[in-house]
C-alpha cells in the first residue's frame, strides 16, 4: 500500500507497511526515567518500555536482574546497541555500561525491526540539552550527575554521644 508524497515525484509514493507507519520511521517512542532505587532498575524498566506488539528481528529479549538484555537463540548476530557490551561467552546477551547520570532518560523504540535504545541529555549546562547523546559523550561529561551522593565521611573528633571516632 503507498500514499501520495508531497515531496516526492508524482509517480512516487510513501509504502506504508500494514502497521500504517513508513518501515524507516520508528514505533512509538517510550522514555524510561530514573526515579530512584537501584541504578539498575532504570535498565529493567526497558522492558516494559518495548511496545508490546512489536515485531523485532531477533526476537524479544529476556530482562536479567543486572539489567542486562538477552536475545533468543537465532540465525544472525543482534547488531550492537550503544550503552551496552556484549557479552563475550554469551554473545546475544548485551550489559548496560553508560554512567549513572540523572539527567539521561532512555528513548526505547523500533525501528526496520531492531529495538532502539537512545539516551537524550536533559541537562541544560552540557549544550547537548534533548540530544541523543553517545555513551563516549556522557563518560567524559563534566555535569554527569550520579543519582546516590557519597554518603558523610566519620571526621575524627568527640562524636555526639562523646565516642571519638577514628579512620581505619
Amino acid at each position: 500500500m503507498s500514499q501520495p508524497c508531497d515531496k516526492c515525484p508524482e509517480s512516487a509514493g510513501i509504502v506504508i507497511p500494514p502497521t500504517g507507519k513508513p518501515a524507516s520511521q520508528p514505533s512509538v517512542a517510550n522514555y524510561v526515567v530514573y526515579t530512584g532505587g537501584p541504578f539498575v532498575l532504570l535498565y529493567r524498566m526497558v522492558e516494559l518500555a518495548i511496545p508490546p506488539d512489536a515485531d523485532l528481528k531477533h526476537g524479544r529479549p529476556a530482562f536479567h536482574d543486572d539489567g542486562s538484555l538477552e536475545y533468543p537463540p537465532g540465525e544472525t548476530e543482534p547488531e550492537d546497541i550503544e550503552g551496552y557490551q556484549r557479552d563475550a561467552e554469551t554473545p546475544r546477551r548485551f550489559h548496560p555500561v553508560w554512567p549513572e547520570c540523572l539527567h539521561r532518560p532512555l528513548c526505547v523504540s523500533v525501528r526496520d525491526q531492531l529495538l532502539i535504545i537512545a539516551a537524550r541529555c536533559q541537562q541544560p549546562a552540557t549544550g547537548r540539552m534533548n540530544r541523543i547523546v553517545t555513551m563516549n559523550e556522557c563518560q567524559v561529561c563534566t555535569e554527569r550527575r550520579a543519582p546516590h551522593p557519597a554518603p558523610p565521611q566519620p571526621r575524627p573528633g568527640p562524636s555526639p554521644d562523646n565516642r571519638r571516632v577514628e579512620h581505619l
